[in-house]
């Protein structure tokens, strides 16, 4: 009895201060979503809380629940989904119908452009995702370093997926409806490292 309340005590010790380590795991958008407002979903994870600013990385999940259609309007292509990181919500002014089309959407002022997805690809069941009472399952993710101009000064960033259409009557770009975005944040620690919170 002595030896089985002994184990238990142990046990639950290791369970404490494992639960108090200053580097515990980060999880964020895998849980159940009652109201689904967008096609496409994001979470992010990170076998780490604490990192380092000069190597900070996350692993990000993202994907469409179901395939992603054509617009109806038939000026409006949809040309890809872009991956951004930035500071502040950037794509309500360069939105469709908003009149204020982009040359090129892979420079921005107020976001980081990190890469794109072709629609074929992006509909494809390599980027499915399925929602059930327990969660979000991803088929696609990658882990993506955060480059410090993004990190630095703030105590938090966003990192957006979003369909890039193409107006053949404007010939310029827009940001499309079917996005999502998530908010990371995050504390500066003494030592040039962040701390997710």
């Amino acid at each position: 009895m002595k030896r089985t309340v002994y184990i238990g005590f142990i046990f639950l010790l290791f369970l404490l201060l494992s639960a108090c380590s200053d580097n515990a795991k980060y999880e964020k958008g895998f849980s159940y979503e009652n109201h689904v407002t967008s096609q496409v979903a994001i979470a992010v994870k990170s076998n780490k809380k604490v990192q380092s600013i000069d190597d900070f990385s996350l692993d990000f999940y993202f994907g469409a629940y179901d395939e992603i259609d054509e617009y109806t309007n038939e000026n409006y292509q949809i040309v890809s989904f872009a991956l951004y990181f930035s500071n502040s919500d950037f794509i309500t002014e360069n939105q469709i119908n908003s009149n204020n089309g982009m040359a090129d959407y892979t420079s921005i002022n107020d976001a980081h452009f990190i890469k794109e997805i072709s629609m074929s690809s992006f509909n494809t069941n390599n980027y499915h995702v399925e929602m059930n009472i327990f969660g979000k399952t991803f088929n696609h993710h990658e882990t993506i370093s955060i480059p410090d101009t993004v990190i630095l000064n703030h105590e938090g960033f966003i990192f957006t997926v979003i369909d890039i259409v193409y107006d053949q009557s404007t010939e310029l770009y827009y940001f499309g409806h079917n996005g999502c975005q998530i908010v990371i944040y995050y504390t500066h620690l003494d030592n040039d490292s962040i701390e997710l919170e």
